[in-house]
Order: structure tokens, then C-alpha cells, then sequence
């Protein structure tokens, strides 16, 4: 139970004005006492507290009550640029580092090409110069923004709740780049699975119930999903939950081999896999024909729509969003390839739901599910 300190009472009162604000975005005191449980004198005291802040504006519109009597006050507006956050999300062989602001807008964004599997800690310190001269470019190009920290989305196993990366394999130079970066800047840092702050920017982009509940499937350089549930992402017990890659296909337990790599689905259908198989260049981006993309097409769809067909049995989700270089490399050819196999499916079995496969909304999905965990981090320092 909590302690009803002033300092807590403080802290909560500006919560539920400031998201009042984020809804609206343009309230008098009166509109804000009526739809809030706060009092005329504690709702000036946090406007008050905001205008200092620069998080609110007087305009020069008068408001009044909707029959022209009550009082009568200046109408404010949100200034969602106040404050921001940044995120940061590896993309194939992209990098990509944007400003976003309170209503999750990506208000500048830097792209760099970077080496698609980078391995020495030569190429890794690259990576993390660039991640800091994009963090320097960004607060100098806006100095009227208030940046409160910086969140990445990293590929490998991490506990988010504790903002730690739990090592693993050759993710231990993902490590080191997330440990030199740290070093090296002084603003806040915040750390999440790649793919799971992809899933999060989607359903926050897309800002409909219906994606509530989604997964989000990337392939690309690696295999990985994002679950989200109820608008939060499902971490699991370990902070394993979505590492599809280490699934398994035709795992037969009367012939188990020593080496269960070439069973598991990242090492079938990432893009390197897809490279080697049909000699193609997905991390340069060279088309190939038609009749290549419908032959990759069929393949990568066989892997992994059986393991979507059976989740959406075990978890309730009608919502699938596809990305990765291997889905932009396909493109529209991939997702007719993929209706087509939901409708055979269809008129065979019974699908307990309207299954949705779709592509992602837009590609800034993983800096705005990055900036969005440094700004829920770092939200509550502020209005406190």
C-alpha cells in the first residue's frame, strides 16, 4: 500500500493531467477539473508546474462552457516537442537512430549503412561512434527539446526490467558496443530486445485495440518475434519469449542428432540462409526475377506459417506483422504467396480466427518501441 506523501500526490495528479494532454492536446483548467477527480487549485498548481516545465502553452483562444456560462479560461496547449527520448534500432544492415517526441512522433531520424554481420570489435567500436555522433547531431539539431535518455533495441537475450544484457554467444561484441556506448555518453541508457521494441513500436503506431495483442515476426540477418499482450510485451520467465529462431522443424526424438543447428528455423530462412540456398544477394538488395521470389517465397512461408497456424491456437493472437530484409527483398510476392496458403488452409481446417499476416506500418517501428522504453523509464523523474 502506498505511503500518501505529498511528493506521491504530486507525481500522480501531474500524470493524469500531462496524459489528458497527450489525448487532447489542447485543454483549459476547467475542461481538465471537469474530466479529472482534481480540484480547480491542484489543477492550476500542475499547470503552473508545467509552463514552467515548457510541457504546456497559453493560447490566445478564450474557452467557455458548452451553454456559455461557468468560467471562463485560456485555453493550453500541449507542447509535445518539450521533451523527447531517442531510439536506437539496427535495421539488416542499417542503423537507425531518430528523436521522438511525447505523442511517439519521430520528429528527425538518422540512417547509416552498416556491415550486415559485423564481427570485430573494430567494426563494433564503429558502430558505437556513429551511435554517439547521432545522439550529439540529433540534441544539437534540437536544443529546445529536452531529451531524458536513450533506449536501444539489441539483438540477443535481455533483461529489460534490469536494463542488463545477459551474454550469449557471438552476442558478447553486442555487449561490449552497448557497454562502450554507455561509456561514452552521459544521457540515461536503456536497453530491450531488438525485435521486442519493434513489436511494441508497432502497436503503438498503429494505435488500434485490435493490435492489442500482436506478433511480430522479423527475418532477416537473424529469426526473432516480439510478443505483445495487452499493449505490453511478453517477456517470459527468462526473457526468452519469441526466440523463434531456436525452433525446431522435423524434430524426430527416435533420431536425434548431435547437431540440431540445421533443424532450427533461424538456420533455414535468415537471409544468409536464403543467400547460400538460392544464390541470391539479399544484404545489397540485387533483384532477382520473379519466379526466384515466388520459389524463396514458397520456401520461407512452408517454415514458419505451420509454427503461426499452431500459435494462434496456443496464444488467442489473430495478428501476425512480418519485416526483416528477407520480407522487404520479397515484397508483395511473398504476402500473396502467404494468402493464398491461409485461404487453402481456410477451406481444409477450421481456423479458430480471422488469421491476419501483414506487413509492418512503417519502419520506424524500432526507434519508436526504443525511445518509448526510455520514455516510460524516465517519465516518472520528471513528474515527481
Amino acid at each position: 500500500m502506498h505511503t500518501y506523501i505529498p511528493a506521491y500526490l504530486r507525481s500522480k495528479n501531474r500524470g493524469v493531467v500531462l496524459q489528458m494532454f497527450l489525448q487532447r492536446k489542447v485543454l483549459s483548467k476547467a475542461d481538465i477539473v471537469k474530466q479529472s477527480s482534481l480540484t480547480f487549485p491542484t489543477v492550476t498548481n500542475v499547470i503552473s508546474d508545467f509552463i514552467q516545465m515548457g510541457l504546456v502553452s497559453e493560447t490566445d483562444t478564450v474557452s467557455t462552457s458548452e451553454n456559455g456560462l461557468g468560467r471562463k479560461g485560456m485555453q493550453l496547449r500541449l507542447n509535445e516537442n518539450a521533451v523527447g527520448t531517442i531510439g536506437i534500432f539496427f535495421e539488416g544492415n542499417h542503423l537507425r537512430v531518430g528523436l521522438m517526441n511525447l505523442l511517439h512522433e519521430v520528429i528527425d531520424c538518422i540512417d547509416y549503412f552498416i556491415q550486415a554481420d559485423p564481427s570485430t570489435p573494430e567494426e563494433y567500436e564503429v558502430i558505437s561512434k556513429r551511435m554517439t555522433d547521432s545522439v550529439s547531431t540529433l540534441l544539437q539539431a534540437h536544443p529546445s527539446t529536452r531529451v531524458l535518455g536513450v533506449g536501444i533495441g539489441l539483438p540477443g537475450v535481455i533483461d529489460a526490467k534490469n536494463n542488463t544484457f545477459r551474454r550469449w554467444g557471438k552476442l558478447y561484441n553486442f555487449y561490449d558496443l552497448y557497454k562502450g556506448f554507455q561509456q561514452d555518453f552521459s544521457l540515461p541508457v536503456f536497453i530491450e530486445n531488438d525485435i521486442n521494441a519493434a513489436s511494441l513500436g508497432e502497436t503503438i503506431m498503429r494505435n488500434d485495440p485490435k493490435f492489442s495483442n500482436l506478433f511480430f515476426l522479423s527475418i532477416g540477418t537473424g529469426t526473432g518475434a516480439g510478443i505483445i499482450i495487452n499493449d505490453h510485451i511478453w517477456h517470459g520467465n527468462g526473457n526468452y519469449a519469441g526466440d523463434v529462431g531456436m525452433v525446431m522443424n522435423d524434430l524426430k526424438l527416435s533420431d536425434l542428432r548431435e547437431d540440431l543447428a540445421p533443424l532450427r528455423l533461424n538456420n533455414q530462412i535468415c537471409a544468409g540462409a536464403i543467400e547460400k540456398k538460392f544464390q541470391v544477394d539479399i544484404a545489397h538488395n540485387i533483384p532477382c526475377g520473379e519466379a526466384k521470389k515466388q520459389e524463396i517465397s514458397e520456401y520461407v512461408v512452408g517454415r514458419f506459417l505451420p509454427m503461426v497456424y499452431n500459435l494462434s491456437y496456443i496464444l488467442d493472437i489473430s495478428n501476425y506483422v512480418l519485416s526483416g530484409s528477407v520480407i522487404d527483398y520479397l515484397g508483395e510476392t511473398i504476402f500473396d504467396y502467404i494468402n493464398k496458403s491461409l485461404e487453402h488452409l481456410r477451406r481444409i481446417d477450421i481456423i479458430p480466427m480471422q488469421v491476419n499476416i501483414i506487413m509492418s506500418i512503417h519502419r520506424n517501428v524500432g526507434i519508436v518501441g526504443a525511445a518509448h522504453i526510455a520514455l516510460c523509464s524516465r517519465l516518472p523523474d520528471i513528474l515527481s
